[in-house]
């Protein structure tokens, strides 16, 4: 008779949903699934823990936080999602690198070239475009057969070491640099994996990509003015014009190590789509999958203006451990 008036569903009873409820909240278990099935007695499948626990929700009108922090409604941002920039009266000159995959195996000419202008010409940003960092050990991707995988530790001492080089060269005394981070997938290599096989470990120093490069400010994305950068979105051999499309703005993205621009007019104007090519160079040890077939990559990066409504965008290529930029030659 008690029992008359209480919230009842198809999928589960009352009784069902307060024992799921009650085992969830003992901190026993460590995945919805564990939690529901010592709650039901049985091994249950991924999908139906999922609309149990909902069920269980609905019925007893009340929320079962995640215990793993996936699919939690109270979402935690790691990172900002996106860093605006106010722009000064005057012209502001972004440094745009991309694509970086620092290694201590190899030196990569484009990082010296891009120091070397950013010495020259003293940006008011230095923009890393995502994936400085590989992650070769820590990635979802097999191995390639018994090709050298670089230690993690190694790759970090690289990115670390190099991201400062390129900080270094592009600072003036007595001028602000901002120093901004786009984060790529590889980037978050680190982060994911920690939060998925150490959960443990959330909150200990030295687990965030802040901690580890403190110099730089990390976000998804980034706009200046009316144009937006990010490390990737679309994909495929039109996705510059699918982002300045759909976008509705002009976009700088990395991630293809492609360089080159695409304009898309309408009654709006004519915006552009810029692809940040890559400091990295094929055929060398983060590449290995590539199994020595031709990439359609480009060794290079970009510097913009930004002055009033205007956009000046110029890209450097570089080949052979050489460019030419504003009339002089830079060699590596």
């Amino acid at each position: 008779m008690g029992h008359r008036n209480r919230p009842t569903t198809s999928l589960i009873s009352y009784e069902t949903a307060n024992k799921i409820a009650t085992t969830w909240n003992t901190g026993k278990y460590n995945t919805c699934v564990e939690a529901v099935s010592a709650a039901m007695g049985k091994e249950v499948k991924t999908r139906n823990a999922f609309a149990y626990r909902r069920a269980a929700e609905e019925i007893l009108g009340i929320e079962l936080k995640s215990l793993t922090g996936y699919g939690d409604r109270s979402i935690k941002i790691a990172h900002p999602e996106r860093i605006m920039v106010d722009l000064p009266q005057k012209a502001f000159v972004v440094l745009a690198t991309s694509d970086h995959h620092y290694t201590t195996r190899h030196h990569w000419d484009a990082h010296d070239i891009a120091c070397k202008i950013a010495d020259a010409i003293k940006p008011d940003m230095m923009l890393i475009g995502g994936d400085a960092l590989n992650g070769d050990t820590i990635s979802r991707y097999g191995r390639t057969g018994w090709e050298e995988q670089e230690p993690l530790a190694d790759e970090y001492g690289a990115t670390s070491h190099y991201t400062e080089e390129l900080r270094a060269a592009a600072r003036k005394p007595g001028k602000k640099l901002l120093l901004k981070w786009l984060i790529g997938n590889h980037d978050h290599r680190i982060e994911k994996y920690l939060s998925s096989q150490a959960p443990m470990m959330e909150g200990m120093p030295g687990t965030t990509l802040e901690e580890l490069f403190p110099r730089w400010d990390f976000s998804w994305s980034m706009q200046i003015g009316d144009m937006i950068f990010k490390h990737r979105w679309h994909n495929g051999i039109h996705a510059a014009y699918n982002n300045v499309l759909r976008s509705g703005v002009n976009m700088y993205t990395g991630h293809l190590h492609r360089m080159h621009s695409v304009p898309y007019t309408d009654y709006r104007g004519t915006r552009w789509a810029y692809e940040g090519g890559t400091l990295a160079e094929p055929g060398t040890l983060p590449f290995e999958y590539l199994e020595h077939n031709p990439a359609n990559w480009q060794t290079g990066f970009w510097v913009f203006t930004f002055e009033g409504d205007q956009i000046a965008a110029e890209s450097i290529r570089v080949e052979d451990g050489r460019t030419m930029f504003r009339g002089k030659v830079y060699k590596a």
